[in-house]
């Protein structure tokens, strides 16, 4: 099946299929988490589109499909872009987070006390935190790796004076070991809940 000239783009002078289809196929024959974190990936790609643009360029594109196997899958993806995720694993975080139907409330790039920023906050008091590897490296962002260890601690700290809850989870757990993260997280939730944690009020 050849592709209409919207769907696809040139690399290096060879035909490849555009990003948004791709990420929308993914949707289809993956199921809608996957072609989530791609579609994120798209948008941040295109830092002129708003998120309402985003989601009518990629209905349109969809619609262009016609009737296809499991686009149910793709509108959902749609449907769930906002934009806010700054790295693929926040976007994995976020879709198994709303997969997983605890009934949270889920905030993305809160400032909660001065000059600090979470990934995401639960309940406006439980902080979760996504560490990718390549920050430990000491390559990648030219950094030394024990200082970026001894920062996030202060930071962590900071956090946790001001009364929040903080909940650190690897790239590499996200993607390996989904279920042993969301039962992790949901026991530091009830934990909190038994304990009367409640919404901090933000300094920010």
């Amino acid at each position: 099946m050849r592709l209409p000239d919207s769907m696809v783009e040139k690399v290096q002078g060879v035909r490849v299929t555009s990003a948004l289809r791709a990420a929308l196929d993914l949707a289809r024959f993956e199921g809608w988490i996957r072609g989530f974190v791609a579609l994120e990936s798209w948008f941040r790609m295109h830092p002129e589109l708003d998120v309402e643009a985003a989601k009518a360029m990629a209905m349109d594109c969809l619609a262009t499909m016609g009737r296809v196997k499991d686009i149910a899958e793709a509108r959902r993806a749609i449907s769930l872009l906002s934009g806010q995720c700054e790295s693929p694993y926040e976007a994995l975080c976020i879709a198994l987070l709303v997969h997983a139907k605890m009934g949270y409330s889920i905030q993305q790039q809160v400032w909660v006390i001065p000059s600090v920023r979470v990934d995401v906050l639960i309940d406006g008091w439980l902080v979760l935190e996504i560490d990718g590897a390549v920050k430990y490296d000491g390559a990648t962002y030219d950094s030394d790796t024990r200082r970026v260890i001894v920062e996030e601690r202060r930071r962590e700290v900071r956090l946790q004076n001001a009364g929040y809850t903080v909940f650190r989870v690897t790239s590499t757990e996200l993607f390996h070991q989904p279920q042993k993260f969301l039962a992790e997280l949901r026991a530091t939730w009830v934990s909190g809940r038994e304990r009367g944690l409640q919404q901090v009020v933000r300094q920010a």
